[in-house]
This record gives structure tokens, sequence and C-alpha cells, in this order.
């Protein structure tokens, strides 16, 4: 028989199997430590690295020790995240870290006795759309509420087009809303009617979520707003000039030429100076261009 807790006694399977649930980063400090629960084994440890087949989100579950309904549940908002079991994976692996934390409960322990509003919840949970766009789900958004309210929910969260923390906070406050309404005893009919448009709606929200924004933001808002204007401005400038020069026909409407030749001619011919400049320009080359160029030809027939 051996013992895992020795390391000269263990087995290839015992080591093999305390790789498996072993974190990345306790193997470089403590070795092998075996430490992970069965339901974060296949996400968590170095295996997972020579893993090519992610893990089953139904043997995860099995592994925890949530019941059969809870499992179900999950494992149908799972399903509704995505169609690749490498997501599902991730996500139910995600899921029940989050389950732990917002319970207080350690990696090691299995995830049994939960509150009966919590067991109720993810028993009869119809999955919400913010859950694919967050890093971690959140428990708190796994709702029991009807299919249309569901969906009205999805619709406004997803046009107010705000931060992901923004969405939460707008996707509880609306569940909120929604969960006291059908607890007063309204009807999900009247709900819809009394919330009116939702494309109006999440106008609205948006609004009022950039307005509690930080002033830094505002501040660097404005900022990212007038260097786009002055952008645009400068290349729309550029496009009409570039537009110009291409399609544009020079025309010649004034004959600096003929105006020049009309300056000369009306000088009267005895005070023109071109005649003395043209005695200058002779004289200038009888003295001094000639001799220049008879020394070349003589040195040239030298040679």
């Amino acid at each position: 028989m051996t013992d895992d807790k020795n390391p000269r006694t263990r087995s290839w399977s015992d080591c093999w199997r305390l790789l498996n649930r072993t974190p990345i980063s306790e193997l470089l400090r403590k070795g092998l430590t075996g430490s992970l629960p069965a339901d974060r084994k296949w996400h968590a440890s170095i295996t997972s690295l020579f893993s090519a087949k992610p893990a089953d989100p139904e043997i995860l579950l099995k592994n925890s020790g949530l019941t059969e309904s809870v499992q179900q549940g999950i494992l149908k908002i799972a399903r509704s995240v995505g169609r690749s079991r490498r997501i599902q994976e991730k996500f139910t692996c995600d899921f029940l870290q989050a389950l732990r934390a917002e319970l207080k409960i350690s990696p090691d322990q299995p995830l049994v006795d939960l509150p009966v509003e919590l067991t109720e919840r993810l028993s009869e949970a119809i999955p919400l759309r913010t859950l694919d766009r967050l890093q971690t789900p959140q428990i708190s958004l796994v709702h029991t509420l009807p299919l249309e309210l569901s969906k009205l929910i999805e619709t406004v969260v997803r046009q107010t087009r705000l931060w992901n923390r923004e969405k939460i906070d707008v996707a509880r406050e609306l569940l909120n809303h929604c969960e006291d309404g059908l607890a007063a005893g309204v009807l999900p009919e009247q709900i819809l009617t009394d919330f009116g448009d939702p494309l109006n709606a999440a106008r609205l929200i948006r609004r009022s979520k950039i307005r509690q924004r930080s002033r830094l933001w505002h501040v660097q808002h404005r900022m990212l707003q007038g260097i786009g204007f002055l952008l645009l401005f400068a290349f729309l400038v550029y496009l009409w000039l570039l537009v110009r020069f291409l399609t544009a026909v020079p025309t010649i409407k004034r004959d600096f030429i003929g105006e020049i030749d009309l300056r000369s001619k009306a000088i009267p011919e005895e005070k023109r100076a071109w005649p003395l400049y043209r005695e200058a320009l002779m004289k200038i080359r009888e003295d001094l261009v000639m001799p220049i160029l008879q020394t070349e030809r003589d040195l040239l027939s030298i040679t």
C-alpha cells in the first residue's frame, strides 16, 4: 500500500493524480500538493496545459457536491453561454469558484447545504446573456423571472452600451425591480406595459450612468471629443483642397508677358539701354573671352 505523502512510495498513477490536482502556483513553490478540489482540477492545474480534450461540465458539477437540481440549473446556464465544450468547462469552473467565494467555502470542501433561496434560484434559473460578457460570473444575476421579463432585461442591458460593471448594476437593479413587482402580485404583462419602450429606457439609463461617472472621465471624454472634431475638420479641409486641386482647370486671365512688352515699347528707342548693354557685352567678349580661347587653342596645339 502506497503513501501519498511519502514521495518514495508514490506510484506513477498517484503522481499523475496529484499533478492533476495541483495548482501551477503551488507546483513551483511546494511541489505536488493536490490541494485543488475535483471541480477545479482541469481548469487550474498544470495538466490543463497538455490536455487536448476539456473536461465535461457534468463531471465537474457531480464532483462539486451540489444537488441534482442545482447541477441541472448551472449546466443550463453553461450551455447558454456557448456551444464549445471548453467554453462551458471554463464557465462552470468560474461559476463554482464564484459560488465558493460568495458562500466563503474553501476549495477543498464540497458545496453542500446551500441556502434555500440560492438553491431554489439555481434550480429554476433562467440565464441572463449578461453572464457571457463577464470575466467572473455573478451569482446575483441568476434569476427565476418569466421569459418575457428576462428578454426585456437582456434588451435593456445590451442597448445601454455601458461598461461591464455598470451593466451588472443595471441588470441587478432591473432584476430587483421585476422581482419586487412579482412579489407584490403584479402580472408580468403589467410590468412590461408599465416599463415602456426598452430602447427609450436604455437611453435614459445610459445618460444617468454616464452622469454618475467621475469628473476626470468627463474631462478626458471632452478632450477626446475636441481632438476628434479637430482631426475631422482638418481631414475635411484637406479633402476639399485635394478635390479642388484634382478637378480644377487653370485659366490665365492676365497676360503678364504682354504687359512687360507694353512697358518696354513705351520707352523711346533713344532711351532704351539694350544697345548699350549689347555693346558692352561684345566688348567684354573681345577683351576677355577671346584671349582665353586663344590661349586654350595654343595649349592644345602644343600638346
